[in-house]
């Protein structure tokens, strides 16, 4: 009988969030340590060992986390739009205001508003094409005027 959607496989097995018992020794010991180890490390960054400055700089700067673009687009309504927005992105991205990560990050996004539009505009050519077509029930086509 296969698993159940959201039912474990073995319900008496450990607690979700649970941890190990080896991690749990490991952590006492350094807590235990942890400032006299670091008063070492610091020491030997001091004295210009490279792998003791790596750590110190990686456990004193916090994780690099994402912030805004700073990109003024245009509103993407249109496929032009779409363009320009994608013109804009890798004009920014050549004067250095973006990083190229950034810049990939924001040219999906224009990619998917694209896709979007595109697929509104065949949806309705489609629409307009299924007014022209004769009623099953035997009624004439619609003319469809421009405003239409």
């Amino acid at each position: 009988m296969p698993f159940q959607p959201g039912q474990s496989g073995n319900p008496a097995g450990r607690p979700r969030g649970s941890r190990n018992k080896k991690t749990i020794v490991l952590e006492a010991l350094v807590d235990g340590e942890a400032e006299e180890v670091m008063q070492k490390v610091i020491a030997f960054a001091k004295m210009g060992h490279d792998a003791a400055m790596r750590l110190c700089v990686e456990r004193m700067m916090p994780p690099r986390r994402e912030r805004p673009v700073p990109l003024a687009l245009p509103r993407i309504e249109t496929d032009a739009d779409a363009r320009q927005a994608t013109a804009d992105v890798i004009e920014a991205l050549a004067e250095g205001e973006v990083t190229p990560k950034e810049a990939e990050q924001v040219l999906r996004t224009i990619a998917g508003a694209a896709v979007i539009l595109q697929s509104s505009e065949v949806a309705a050519r489609l629409s307009r094409i299924e007014q022209r077509l004769p009623d099953p029930a035997g009624e004439a086509p619609r003319q469809i005027t421009a405003a239409s």
